[in-house]
C-alpha cells in the first residue's frame, strides 16, 4: 500500500495589526473582550482580583500586538485607579480607542467625567462595548478613602478588593448605555466589562 505523504503546513506567522498612528503621545483606552464578575476571575484561572485583571489586560493586548503595557483602571485598597497613568500623562495626552480615534482630550477628562467620549469605546476585538447588552457597565471600585473610618463601606465598594461575588454586596461601576460616566452600585455576582 502506497499512502501519500502529506505536505507539511507552515506554522502561522504572527503579524501585528497596525492602527492609525497619531503624532505625539497618546494613551489607549480599550475594554476587555470577555466580561468579568466582581472577583475579576479570568476563565478558569485560580487567581482573580486585581492580579487577574492585569493578566487579562496584558494577554489581550499582547494577542493584538499592542505590547504588554496595559493595566486595568480599577481602585483597590492600595491604589486609586489613576495610579496607572503617571502624572505627566494625565493632562494634554489624548485617550484613543483601538483604531486611534480620540475618545477624551486627556485622562483627567475621563476620570473627572468632564465630557462624553468623542468616539466609540471598543474592546480588543473592535466591538463597541456600549452595544453589549450582557455587560452594560465597567467595574471601577471606589477611591481608597474611608468615610469617617468606615472600612466596611470602602471594602464593599471594591468587591472586597476584587475577590467577592457575593450578591448581597455592591461595587461601583460606570454605566455605558448613554456613554455617560456615572457612578452606580452594582451587585457583585453580575458580569461586567
Amino acid at each position: 500500500v502506497n499512502l501519500p505523504i502529506p505536505k507539511p503546513t507552515p506554522a502561522p506567522v504572527f503579524e501585528p495589526q497596525y492602527y492609525p498612528v497619531h503624532k505625539g503621545k497618546k494613551l489607549y483606552l480599550i475594554a476587555q473582550n470577555e466580561p468579568l464578575r466582581g472577583d475579576l476571575k479570568h476563565g478558569d484561572r485560580i487567581t482573580g482580583a486585581h492580579a487577574g485583571s492585569i493578566f487579562a489586560c496584558q494577554r489581550a493586548a499582547n494577542l493584538k500586538g499592542l505590547g504588554r503595557a496595559f493595566y486595568p483602571l480599577l481602585s483597590t485598597d492600595m491604589f486609586n485607579m489613576d495610579y496607572v497613568v503617571p502624572p505627566t500623562y494625565r493632562y494634554g495626552v489624548p485617550l484613543v480607542n483601538l483604531y486611534g480615534e480620540v475618545l477624551f482630550d486627556d485622562f483627567m477628562s475621563l476620570v473627572e467625567g468632564r465630557s462624553r467620549p468623542q468616539a466609540k469605546i471598543l474592546n480588543f476585538d473592535g466591538a463597541d462595548i456600549a452595544d453589549d447588552i450582557v455587560a452594560p457597565c465597567i467595574w471601577i471600585g471606589q477611591k481608597p478613602i474611608y468615610l469617617n473610618g468606615d472600612y466596611e463601606y470602602a471594602a464593599q465598594s471594591k468587591c472586597r478588593n476584587w475577590q467577592s461575588t457575593y450578591p448581597g454586596e455592591n461595587g461601583f461601576s460606570w454605566f455605558l448605555y448613554q456613554l455617560l460616566i456615572m457612578h452606580l452600585d452594582y451587585f457583585l455576582n453580575k458580569t461586567l466589562n
